[in-house]
């Protein structure tokens, strides 16, 4: 188990990755929040839920209007839900309900937000429903799914929510991840310098990028939680090049992944998204 200094920094950089992109618009269309327990570390849900639809930091919401934020902390907010298990699990009637509900416009012309409190326990026709509505995900819905287990959740979800976890006794990627992989992100240029090798070793078709893509974006996920934690730092000593890297970069590369991953079905010639992709990337690197 990770001391109580390393729980306070992974909570410190939630609060930090959260106010960053509320402020700078780069909120994603869904979240998966890992805690250490769903009712006593909910408050960090909701005050995402807060910064999320008045735009603002960690800080300001003591400044914020105080009957919004009982609605908010009540569920009572018009344009909030909070779902839960209805007995053992939660059920696709209540997700049907949810998207009837959302299929309204939004009451204050804002972002409407709906929270999956213990997403573990989704049974296996809502687990289909809410993949459904996550894979068509309109742009001012954001879904945030809730657990103390994300490896309980089926992966396809998983793969289509951006990962934040308040877990004090894991880290969260894949330590296999090849150096030279995860160099091409923070160094576009270097997949252009060797195309064809990239193209054949990573990225030979569409599965293969999706999970390589996945397993990358969890990578600079868990960079970013553990940026600051020395007693932990070793774990990304293989790659060297993160150590000069500006964080707000690497959240760049996380916010493209999650934006231009949608984009992979719809893309005949993948040799043209991944083009499209490392451009991007090159440009605001």
């Amino acid at each position: 188990m990770i001391s109580n200094d390393v729980q306070n920094k992974l909570v410190d950089n939630y609060i930090s990755y959260t106010s960053h992109v509320c402020t700078n618009n780069k909120v994603s269309h869904s979240y998966l929040i890992e805690l250490n327990d769903c009712e006593k570390d909910f408050h960090y849900v909701i005050s995402f839920v807060k910064m999320i639809l008045f735009s603002c930091t960690y800080r300001d919401i003591d400044s914020m209007d105080k009957l919004v934020v009982d609605l908010i902390d009540h569920n009572n907010y018009p344009d909030f839900r909070i779902i839960e298990p209805d007995g053992s699990y939660i059920k696709k009637n209540q997700l049907i309900d949810l998207q009837n509900d959302f299929s309204n416009k939004s009451l204050f012309d804002n972002k409407r937000i709906y929270v999956i409190k213990y997403a573990d326990r989704l049974n296996l026709s809502a687990s289909n429903t809410i993949l459904k509505f996550l894979e068509e995900p309109a742009p001012d819905i954001v879904a945030i799914l809730v657990t103390e287990n994300r490896f309980k959740i089926i992966e396809t979800i998983q793969s289509r929510c951006q990962i934040l976890s308040l877990k004090n006794d894991n880290i969260c990627f894949d330590e296999s991840i090849p150096s030279e992989l995860v160099n091409i992100f923070i160094s576009p240029v270097l997949f252009f310098k060797k195309y064809n090798y990239f193209l054949n070793n990573y990225f030979s078709d569409k599965e293969t990028v999706r999970n390589y893509f996945s397993s990358i974006e969890n990578f600079f996920i868990a960079f970013v939680e553990f940026k600051m934690f020395n007693n932990y730092f070793e774990i990304f000593s293989s790659y060297d090049i993160l150590n000069l890297t500006d964080i707000d970069f690497v959240i760049k590369i996380i916010t493209s992944i999650e934006s231009e991953f949608l984009k992979l079905d719809y893309n005949v010639n993948l040799k043209l998204w991944l083009d499209n992709f490392f451009s991007i990337l090159l440009i605001g690197g």
